[in-house]
């Protein structure tokens, strides 16, 4: 697959097969995430994979009651408060695999570097035919001592990327972007610009196309 067809194709998936991933096919995707770029080429992520039904359910069930405990009246998310309050709400989707990745937290660009690997293990996972999607509403718990812990990741690493992997069920939904808003330096005090008054494109009335891109 080239690579601009696997950045056209990658879709945030929640809905997945029961297929095991492969320990290989996980290894590649990681080795495609290592040659990612970061800050002075320190390479500083560090991976969890976890492919433990019981710890992805543990890792569901703590993270929504966290969410929950935080915000027990649903004030700064409705939605999300509404979701997580359904016991058949699943964080993770169904997914088999969910792969942390992290870094020292002491590591200035930690966040920079472990989402361009993110990207990186994204895109190679289109290639496979694989679905995935970064879960944000688990990090702040696997980033607590506890969760830590669950990851086998020493206190000085933060969790910036949990990224789920799986076979996705059914069909991928299409997506579309907005034009580039652009602007042009092209010489000492003169410019143009692109984009600017573009239409703006209807978003779906779904409760993940208002709050995280597809």
């Amino acid at each position: 697959m080239e690579l601009w067809v696997a950045i056209m194709e990658r879709r945030a998936v929640r809905q997945f097969s029961q297929a095991a991933i492969s320990k290989e096919d996980l290894r590649t995707l990681i080795g495609a995430a290592i040659w990612a770029p970061s800050a002075m080429n320190r390479q500083p992520w560090r991976f969890a994979v976890v492919t433990d039904p019981l710890v992805l359910q543990a890792i569901e069930t703590k993270s929504k009651a966290r969410i929950l405990k935080s915000d027990p009246q649903g004030i700064r998310n409705p939605e999300i408060h509404k979701l997580l309050s359904d016991p058949e709400y699943h964080l993770l989707h169904g997914a088999p695999v969910l792969i942390a990745i992290g870094a020292p937290e002491r590591e200035k660009w930690c966040i920079e570097d472990s989402a361009m690997a993110a990207q990186n293990l994204m895109l190679k996972a289109t290639e496979f035919g694989l679905g995935t999607c970064w879960i944000g509403l688990v990090q702040d718990w696997l980033n607590t001592p506890e969760g830590l812990a669950v990851l086998r990741f020493p206190p000085s690493i933060k969790v910036v990327a949990p990224i789920i992997v799986g076979e996705p069920a059914g069909q991928i939904a299409g997506g579309s972007r907005k034009e580039p808003n652009i602007v042009w330096i092209v010489s000492e005090g003169s410019h143009f610009q692109e984009g600017h008054d573009a239409p703006k494109m209807e978003q779906p009335h779904t409760l993940f196309g208002e709050l995280i891109h597809p």
